[in-house]
């Protein structure tokens, strides 16, 4: 299976992902800041990334933290999972243009998150 950061800065969004993705065999690491989530990519390299880009200030560089993720590793797969507002819609287009996999809505369907997951090409 895959190897999974989830970077939120809500410990009850970390716990229930990771409680989800474990129990379907994957390997899942969480951070809660910008700085742990950048460490912990290259520490444990992992093959996909859920991060919220929209907290602040713990997400205010939002492009800038999407840019870095794939400097590191430009095939890992971004999956964007924020509450949407104003100025998401409007930075969505760049967020796609970066290489994220998708964005998606907070509060998540944890159903259709794992269905994607199970789509991504590894």
């Amino acid at each position: 299976m895959a190897k999974i950061l989830i970077a939120d800065i809500e410990p009850d969004v970390n716990d229930a992902m990771k409680d989800m993705f474990e129990s379907m065999g994957n390997t899942v690491y969480t951070a809660n800041s910008k700085d742990e989530a950048i460490n912990a990519i290259r520490k444990y390299k992992p093959d996909i990334v859920s991060i919220d880009v929209r907290e602040k200030p713990y997400w205010n560089m939002r492009l800038d933290v999407l840019k870095k993720i794939k400097e590191i590793d430009k095939n890992i797969k971004i999956f964007v999972v924020t509450t949407f507002d104003a100025n998401i819609r409007e930075d969505e287009a760049q967020i796609r243009a970066i290489g994220v996999e998708d964005c998606m809505e907070k509060p998540i369907d944890m159903t259709k998150f794992a269905e994607k997951l199970k789509e991504v090409k590894l």
